[in-house]
C-alpha cells in the first residue's frame, strides 16, 4: 500500500530541551527513486513524555533522546542519576520502533575538563544504546545546530518513509 508523502511535517520539540536543535523551514528530501520532494518544516515545543525530538503523528516510529555535555553523559552513567537514565532509554526502546540517540559531543579522545576518560564514557553509552537496539547518530556539536538538526531529521524520516509511506513489494515463493 502506498501512502501519500505530506507535504509538511512537524518537528516536536521537548520543552525541557535547553538549547534545542535548529530546523529549516523547508528541506529537499531524495527518495530512494531519486525524486526530490520539497517538505516543509515547522516545529512544535511541548513536553513529550519520552525522548527530546519527535515527528508528530509518528512517534510510534520513530523518537530521539539528545545528549549534548560530557558532563551530562558522565551524570547518567555514573552517579545517583542513573537508574532514571536507564529507565528512560529502557521507554525509549519499548516506546517507538526505531529510537535514536543523537549525540552532538566535541569529539575529543583525550581526558579534558568533563571526562577524564572519554573513552570509557563513549563505550558505557554506546552499551546502553545497542544492547537496547537503539541507533547512534553523531553529529556536528551544537556550535552547528542546524546541521545537526537536519541530519538528525533525515534520519528520522527515512524511518518513517520506510515503515509507513514506501510501497513495500509483496514477495511471494514460486510454486
Amino acid at each position: 500500500m502506498t501512502h501519500t508523502l505530506p507535504h509538511k511535517v512537524t518537528i516536536l520539540i521537548d520543552e525541557r530541551e535547553h538549547q534545542p536543535l535548529e530546523f529549516s523551514p523547508s528541506l529537499r528530501w531524495w527518495s530512494p527513486g531519486r525524486q526530490c520532494h520539497f517538505l516543509r518544516l515547522c516545529t512544535q515545543v511541548q513536553r513529550i513524555r519520552t525522548g527530546d525530538y519527535a515527528l508528530k503523528g509518528y512517534e510510534k516510529i520513530t523518537l530521539c533522546e539528545r545528549k549534548g555535555a560530557w558532563t551530562e553523559i558522565c551524570s547518567n552513567l555514573f552517579t545517583a542519576d542513573r537508574p532514571r537514565f536507564i529507565a528512560a532509554f529502557d521507554r525509549l526502546a519499548v516506546e517507538t520502533k526505531h529510537p535514536i540517540l543523537l549525540l552532538d559531543l566535541p569529539v575529543r579522545t583525550r581526558g579534558n575538563k568533563y571526562a577524564r576518560n572519554p573513552e570509557q564514557l563513549l563505550d558505557g553509552i554506546f552499551y546502553e544504546a545497542t544492547k537496547r537496539g537503539i541507533s547512534v547518530l553523531v553529529v556536528p556539536p551544537s556550535t552547528q545546530r542546524y546541521r545537526a538538526g537536519e541530519w538528525l531529521f533525515r534520519l528520522m524520516w527515512q524511518y518513517i518513509y520506510n515503515d509507513v509511506l514506501a510501497y513495500k513489494p509483496v514477495h511471494t515463493e514460486a510454486s
